[in-house]
């Protein structure tokens, strides 16, 4: 095997490792929020179904149709003797913090602070 032969197989391999790691690097950029999304969701179902089953009733991934014909989501809704509560799952860092007098709520981290 000559050096030419060597070299043109490298190139090859090479041009494929590539195309793998911007495949890999584009489907993370497109789907990783998708799935760390749905990673925090399933955290939650987790916690949700240790709740007692005779207290409290849960439904999960609840979709709306408004009067204009548009949906909305709701990741869980969950209904007992204290009330209703809704859950929006959020799989991000910091704290929210807000009073239900407030038309919008904080994500704290640290020292900053950013409206949501």
């Amino acid at each position: 095997m000559n050096t030419s032969t060597v070299m043109h197989q490298m190139s090859g391999d090479l041009g494929i490792l590539l195309a793998i790691i911007f495949i890999l690097f584009v489907g993370l950029r497109l789907f990783g929020a998708k799935f760390k999304g749905k990673m925090g969701e399933l955290k939650v179902d987790g916690l949700l179904v240790k709740l007692p089953s005779t207290t409290y009733h849960t439904l999960d991934n609840v979709l709306l149709r408004k009067k204009d014909g548009r949906t909305s989501q709701i990741d869980h809704i969950v209904v007992s003797k204290f009330g209703v509560f809704v859950i929006e799952t959020k799989n991000r860092g910091g704290q929210i913090v807000g009073t239900e007098h407030q038309n919008h709520w904080f994500r704290v981290w640290a020292a900053t602070c950013r409206r949501i």
